[in-house]
């Protein structure tokens, strides 16, 4: 009683202070809206897969100290493809030469010119195998001198020097020479020539090219990062200008000058959000205003409608852009639903509104009245959703997370924006587009009359109708177990995002997956790298191809003691000259002479900077990075799974030792996902029925308003398994999100007096198709959407949506025909109710 009286106390307050100043409550809204507006200005969006995940978890925290560490993770690659190989070297190293002039750039090769560590390869064998070779051409040239000095017998046959082939086992030996040399794309180890034969269309040694030629490549280091989605966007709108200018006039037909990498698909992916957002925004709201056109038949009370709906948008959009301006993909595309979720609140006060002027109720005891009634249905309903929606607050995927906030702030806010804005919005407009109440009419109201006979006319039917539903749940929730998750993640991705080229290849294996691996030091570094060659990759990488690289890859450590037993070797090298053939002179003039000649050790500072940009740390430390390249596929969840399982394994055994994937947070989210999953439908569920059973105060009418809810998910599943329509990162938030959005409807139908006018449950059922319809168009909209995971998010819910309605208008009136005593006598809120005089409306 207390409630009832206050609430129609305030209401009868505002709608004589509305009627007496409208233009000043018009005038102090509108403000708001401006405020709003200004303030929404801030809000960005993320269209990256990694918002969507936990912001405190292993995977994340080790990327923001990979970050703090390591220069640059992420290159700007440029692709280059025809089938003219000639051309497409020709072309790469004309990229790399203008990117070298741009002032982002660093470094940037269309080679990975391997003869700075080929001219220095015998520095990485090690001191012992070095001493061996010296040792054997010591005993030959002892043996030549003993065959030469006539004094001098001996028996033993001529020692055989070493050969190329023995210096090839020994580099095949050593992972580090094997990882180097795989990363450069030599594959001549030996004392010989390092270039490609001449008169073939092999490309060189270390050119970023396939082995056929027809894909290479450019590599260029930036001073930015990819995921500054400015600066990203820059980069590739310079790179494509660039492509045009360099294209040559007769080029061939199949010439395709690509972006790849971070840098295209990040800007890509942000290109394809806004338009997806204007897109599916200005569909879902041209569905609704189409809908209200043919509901109402009267553009007056679209214009009463759209401009609450307006307000509530922009005072959300304005709160959010104060307290919380950066959003996710989900967040982003859920503001986009507003529209259809505030526009529910306006059909039912409109609907029930417009019955009492045209029964003839004067302007301000309709107004009066519609809150009064309508209101407290809808305070009852936005609290329950509101409490749904926050339930999934509780989840660390900040897809639900921030969603469930976002949503459950904007049903609140569009619900009061309905509750203030309109009684002044009609007075004021009143005063120069006055109504006609008499002339209005319910159309197709009838329909909801002869639906209402059918489903609950007498207690024989609804018997049949609830024991049908009860069967086709049954059914639904048996097909309901087969529900599948979609772990290919290129499914989820537009296809325009990715070229189509294959230029793996011509990156010789560096765009396989990475684990960056940090150690504390280069010592801990050598040890963890010992012990991860002596495990194996174990499933990850395929362990006879080079999969762990680290700065002794390339900077071999100990060189005085590899320089001294070199030295040892040129001098017995030099001594054996004389008694060499002229075929071993010649060999040993221009393939071992170059290479025992090194005398000096060198440093990372002379290293390529291709090889020195990874290799040092920002503080400048040396040796404490290592990689992990695996053969697994980045948008495969299971393998990605995979990854983060061993990844946990390594932390483990190593726990002083940072292992970061950026690719494989996903594997890390994928069972969190799935346990949270459970718990949020739970709470969802539980914060629905928390907020439905203290503002109605009845177990009865709690459970009524439940039970048509968990039909209609159910059934959602069920219908989806039928479809082939998987549940995967983006629409598994429909689940939850069906929850508040049928409850509603529910609600309106508990919350009626059972022995009021059969007009209306008409009415009622009349408003909810409404808003469900409105409702449906929003999320219907997105399936226009490039993107597949958003599109998916809008096919689910047209099946959630769909199945709540039918629970809502079907089965819960037959239930409430056999438990009439559910309405009526209650002690919460009162419920709509129409004038029996609008018996014939």
């Amino acid at each position: 009683m207390t409630f009832r009286f206050s609430w129609r106390r305030l209401a009868t307050a505002y709608v004589k202070s509305a009627q007496r100043r409208p233009l000043a409550f018009l005038a102090l809204w509108s403000v708001l809206v401006a405020a709003g507006v200004f303030s929404a200005r801030r809000i960005v969006i993320d269209p990256s897969l990694t918002a969507l995940l936990p912001a405190e978890s292993p995977s994340q925290e080790a990327i923001a100290t990979l970050k703090q560490r390591v220069r640059s993770t992420a290159s700007l690659y440029l692709v280059v493809a025809s089938s003219d190989p000639a051309l497409n070297m020709r072309l790469a190293e004309r990229l790399a030469e203008e990117l070298r002039a741009w002032p982002e750039t660093r470094w940037a090769v269309a080679k990975r010119d391997p003869r700075f560590f080929l001219e220095r390869r015998l520095l990485f064998l090690p001191p012992e195998t070095l001493d061996g070779f010296a040792t054997r051409v010591q005993e030959r040239l002892t043996w030549e001198r003993c065959e030469a000095n006539p004094m001098c017998v001996t028996l033993d046959t001529r020692p055989p020097l070493p050969d190329a082939a023995e210096v090839r086992a020994a580099f095949r030996d050593d992972a580090n020479v094997k990882a180097m040399l795989g990363l450069l794309g030599a594959d001549s180890t030996a004392p010989s020539a390092d270039a490609a034969p001449t008169g073939t269309s092999k490309p060189p040694a270390g050119t970023l090219c396939s082995p056929d030629g027809q894909v290479c490549a450019v590599e260029a280091s930036l001073r930015g990062d990819p995921d500054n989605l400015g600066f990203a966007t820059a980069m590739s709108q310079r790179a494509e200008a660039l492509f045009a200018k360099l294209r040559p006039p007769h080029a061939p037909s199949g010439l395709r000058l690509e972006v790849s990498g971070p840098y295209r698909n990040a800007p890509m992916e942000k290109q394809i959000v806004s338009n997806d957002l204007r897109r599916t925004t200005l569909l879902g709201a041209g569905l609704i205003v189409l809908l209200m056109l043919v509901q109402f038949r009267s553009l007056r009370i679209l214009w009463l409608l759209l401009v609450p709906l307006v307000a509530g948008i922009a005072w959300t959009l304005g709160l959010i852009g104060l307290v919380h301006p950066q959003l996710n993909l989900l967040s982003a595309f859920g503001l986009s639903l507003l529209a259809g979720l505030g526009i529910d609140y306006g059909i039912h006060l409109f609907i029930h509104y417009s019955q009492r002027r045209a029964g003839g109720e004067p302007l301000a005891s309709a107004l009066t009245e519609t809150l009064v009634h309508v209101g407290n249905a809808m305070v009852t309903a936005t609290a329950t959703t509101a409490c749904g929606f926050a339930a999934l607050s509780a989840a660390r995927f900040r897809g639900f997370s921030q969603m469930g906030l976002m949503a459950g702030l904007g049903v609140v806010i569009s619900m009061t924006a309905f509750l203030v804005v309109m009684p002044p919005l009609v007075f004021a407009t009143d005063r120069v587009w006055s109504e006609r109440p008499l002339r209005f009419r319910l159309r197709g109201l009838g329909v909801f009359s002869w639906l209402d006979a059918c489903v609950r006319g007498t207690k024989r039917r609804a018997r049949i109708v609830v024991a049908v539903a009860l069967v086709v749940t049954i059914a639904g929730g048996l097909a309901a177990t087969r529900i599948g998750f979609e772990y290919d993640f290129r499914r989820l991705r537009p296809s325009r995002v990715s070229h189509g080229l294959p230029w793996g290849k011509a990156l010789h294996g560096t765009t396989r997956v990475p684990v960056f691996v940090l150690a504390r030091s280069r010592d801990e570094m050598r040890s963890v790298a010992e012990r991860l060659r002596a495990q194996g990759p174990e499933g990850v990488a395929n362990p006879d191809e080079p999969w762990l690289v680290t700065a002794e890859s390339f900077i071999p450590r100990d060189q005085s003691a590899r320089l001294a037993a070199l030295a040892r070797l040129r001098v017995a090298l030099e001594e054996a000259v004389p008694f060499m053939s002229d075929e071993q002179q010649r060999a040993f003039t221009t393939t071992w002479a170059p290479l025992v000649a090194v005398n000096q050790p060198f440093s990372v500072e002379q290293a390529p900077p291709w090889v020195a940009d990874w290799l040092v740390e920002r503080n400048g430390q040396v040796g404490s990075l290592g990689i992990i390249y695996t053969d697994l596929s980045g948008a495969d969840a299971r393998q990605m799974q995979r990854l983060a399982s061993q990844m946990a394994r390594w932390r483990q055994a190593f726990p002083h030792v940072v292992f970061a994937s950026p690719a494989a947070q996903v594997g890390e989210v994928v069972p969190g996902l799935a346990a949270d999953t459970p718990l949020i439908l739970g709470l969802a569920f539980a914060g629905l029925a928390l907020g439905t059973w203290l503002m109605g105060r009845s177990l009865r009418r709690t459970l009524l308003v439940l039970t048509p809810l968990a039909m209609a998910m159910v059934l959602t599943l069920g219908i989806a398994v039928a479809f082939g329509v998987k549940v995967n990162l983006y629409n598994l938030i429909v689940l939850p999100l069906a929850f508040g959005l049928g409850v509603d409807g529910a609600i309106y139908l508990v919350w009626l007096p059972a022995e009021g006018p059969r007009t209306a449950r008409h009415t009622a059922a009349f408003a909810i198709a409404g808003s469900t319809l409105t409702t449906l168009a929003a999320f219907g909209s997105l399936i226009a959407a490039e993107n597949p995971g958003i599109a998916s998010l809008g096919s689910l819910a047209l099946m959630a949506l769909g199945s709540a309605l039918v629970a809502n208008l079907v089965f819960l009136p037959a239930l409430l025909r056999l438990v009439p005593s559910a309405q009526g006598a209650h002690r919460g809120p009162s419920a709509p109710s129409i004038p029996s005089s609008q018996g014939g409306a």
